[in-house]
């Protein structure tokens, strides 16, 4: 049985056209928005269970819409310490759910973009699957082995993902390193290698065929980007 999806619909969208490739919503999903990710739902012709933030950002025409659908509003201060997508993060993890989809998060405002992709390394704290997907990209995080022993005892967390022949995908290492990675069914192998927070060599391989990359970490956390 499939497990149910938390999705967070934000404001932010690397493209400054309407969107062509919305996630289709599944029956099992509950949908909320991050205040103005409201605009980005509706959209995707999707109704949310909830909208959640501030509301600063979403005009007041909006505003009496959402009400008037009986659409959940959960209003927070603007001055407040979470941004609106965390909150909604927080919202899901009350809730019980430990699989999560932002859609948007990528584009517009630096900083914003920033904290999603933060949000993502928090929800990989907290133990729970989730992924950011935009227009082109998706973006995951990869965990190595256990801590507290030396890196070449750790036993490497292996992650595998697809991608058309031709696309690419990044390696980025989030924590200050990541130790034992390697690379398996892409244009550029990697064997045991070392990836720093401050030195970018492993951006944009290459899928080879529809055979499955494997990506092996022992150590660290690994930001993956691919296209979509």
């Amino acid at each position: 049985m499939e497990t149910k999806r938390f999705v967070v619909f934000t404001g932010l969208w690397p493209e400054d056209t309407a969107p062509k490739s919305l996630p289709k919503k599944k029956p099992e999903d509950f949908v909320v928005c991050a205040d103005s990710g409201y605009i980005l739902c509706s959209l995707a012709g999707i109704k949310p269970d909830a909208v959640i933030g501030d509301f600063d950002s979403l005009p007041a025409g909006i505003v009496r819409e959402i009400e008037s659908l009986g659409i959940e509003c959960i209003v927070h201060p603007i001055e407040k310490d979470d941004t609106d997508t965390m909150l909604c993060v927080k919202y899901g993890l009350a809730k019980g759910f430990d699989n999560f989809l932002i859609v948007g998060g990528i584009g517009g405002d630096f900083g914003h973009t920033m904290a999603n992709i933060q949000t993502l390394s928090f929800l990989k704290d907290m133990g729970c699957a989730a992924e950011i997907v935009t227009e082109k990209e998706r973006l995951f995080m990869a965990d190595g082995g256990m801590s507290g022993i030396s890196d070449e005892a750790k036993p490497a967390a292996a992650s595998t993902f697809s991608g058309r022949p031709g696309a690419k995908f990044s390696l980025i290492s989030y924590t200050e390193r990541c130790s034992g990675v390697s690379i398996e069914n892409a244009k550029y192998g990697l064997s045991g290698a070392v990836l720093t927070q401050s030195y970018p060599v492993g951006v944009r391989n290459e899928f080879m065929n529809t055979e499955p990359v494997v990506v092996t970490v022992h150590s660290g956390r690994l930001l993956i980007v691919t296209d979509k």
